[in-house]
């Protein structure tokens, strides 16, 4: 099955990305296509991010913080943004055993954006992805 994600990533649309949210996001929004989701669901989806049900919980509570991926929240709903809006349409499918491991849906974005930009160094790529330029260079 393919899934919509986002393409490729350049430093105007990852200034201020957290992209263990951004996994969450695409998880939660091609499993509820209606844009809402439980409390629960966004538990489930940060536990893929952490198995550590007590870091796990704070990423959940820093995702339901995070504006760029929640738009509001109800009693018992959480209100999606929309991921269209904030890649501009760039997305593209992407295969369902990249979202099985936040590791692997990182390591297929930082590829997919290094294939994008051709001639793209490894400082740069650092740079969008907000890591350091040793972990890029793996």
């Amino acid at each position: 099955m393919l899934i919509k994600a986002p393409c490729v990533l350049n430093t105007k649309n990852s200034c201020d990305l957290d992209l263990r949210n951004i996994f969450m996001l695409v998880i939660l929004m091609n499993g509820h296509k209606d844009g809402h989701c439980t409390f629960e669901d966004v538990l489930l989806a940060s536990r893929m991010v952490d198995s550590n049900r007590s870091r796990a919980k704070k990423r959940a509570e820093k995702f339901l913080g995070d504006e760029t991926c929640v738009r509001g929240t109800d009693e018992d709903r959480v209100y999606l943004s929309s991921l269209q809006k904030r890649f501009v349409h760039n997305l593209c499918e992407m295969d369902e055993e990249h979202l099985n491991d936040y590791k692997v849906f990182r390591n297929e974005l930082i590829a997919r954006t290094a294939l994008h930009h051709g001639d793209i160094s490894n400082k740069t790529l650092a740079k969008i992805f907000h890591m350091e330029e040793r972990q890029i260079k793996r």
